[in-house]
């Protein structure tokens, strides 16, 4: 138990919803309504999901989203991919919206779902995470900084753009207003910390100090509101008739508010850990959850918690 606590606890920290990715921009103006004039209403539906890291595999990759069981072969190769800090990221868009050729104008309205996720995880912790500290003992992993933040929210989105023929080319130009929905946002950072395990597993010495923001104790479902927010949207394109076309945008200039049952803690401290008691019914275990849930397991770590509102950026900034 001594030599597993730790890493079951920051395990589920990091890794219970994790996604990984880097992704290209979706262009919700394609010119196709440049290129003929006599259109009135376009539809545009959408979706793209990217993941990507320098360490993990997609086989990896795979079976942390789909919850699968990690084999030994399976982590060996990812504990010999590791050279220096794990970057992961994942970026979701799905969507869709109408376009209405009025002429001078086109006015869009339209619906998005996004989902951002960044991820920094030092080498050690990496292995933490994968193996336990049991292989370990006698060691000290270090974790200098390792950051997990995630983000959930819906956009209803209204805008409007206008093209202009000249030098023998289109341009395009466009803003968007939009209203954000906030589903979740979890954000974890853990730096000068360490991990020491006696050789013989009878202790651990522990340094920690991290921060963490969640949205809500309560994961929400697509429908749900956990915070509300607006950003904007601008974008430029030249389309020439004889197929060149380039754009440029800027997306999701804005932030979102948390507001609801949010959980707002930071930890800064060292001790020595001996083990939890198996007699769960006594006084001094008065404390232990009856499940290790991914809440409680962090209520564990974060004892001195706060509800409080607090406001993000999009996408994800820490």
């Amino acid at each position: 138990m001594v030599r597993t606590i730790i890493s079951t606890l920051i395990f589920s920290l990091f890794v219970t919803r994790i996604l990984f990715a880097q992704q290209a921009d979706v262009n919700a103006y394609f010119p196709s309504q440049i290129q003929n004039d006599d259109w009135k209403i376009r539809l545009d539906l959408f979706a793209s999901e990217d993941d990507n890291s320098n360490v993990f595999t997609n086989n990896f990759i795979k079976d942390i989203r789909n919850s699968n069981y990690l084999s030994k072969d399976l982590i060996n190769e990812q504990i010999e991919n590791i050279d220096g800090p794990a970057m992961s990221g994942s970026i979701r868009s799905i969507g869709g919206g109408i376009t209405v050729n009025a002429q001078k104008f086109n006015y869009y309205i339209g619906f998005e779902h996004q989902h951002f996720l960044d991820s920094y995880i030092d080498e050690d912790l990496i292995k933490l995470l994968l193996t336990g500290n049991k292989p370990y003992a006698g060691k000290t992993l270090q974790v200098p900084g390792s950051i997990y933040s995630s983000m959930y929210f819906n956009q209803i989105q209204g805008g409007i753009d206008k093209s202009i023929e000249k030098g023998g080319g289109v341009h395009s130009l466009s803003g968007q207003l939009a209203l954000n929905l906030g589903q979740n946002y979890d954000f974890v950072n853990i730096e000068n910390s360490s991990f020491y395990t006696q050789p013989d597993g009878d202790f651990l010495e522990v340094i920690v100090s991290a921060v963490t923001k969640l949205s809500d104790t309560v994961w929400a479902e697509v429908y749900e509101v956990r915070g509300y927010g607006a950003s904007a949207e601008i974008g430029y394109n030249y389309y020439k008739k004889a197929g060149f076309f380039v754009g440029i945008k800027a997306k999701n200039l804005g932030f979102i508010s948390w507001n609801k049952n949010t959980f707002v803690a930071s930890v800064d401290t060292s001790f020595v850990f001996e083990g939890l008691n198996t007699d769960t019914t006594s006084v001094a275990n008065d404390e232990l959850p009856s499940d290790y849930s991914y809440n409680n397991l962090r209520r564990l770590i974060f004892k001195n918690s706060e509800s409080k509102p607090f406001t993000k950026r999009i996408a994800c900034d820490p």
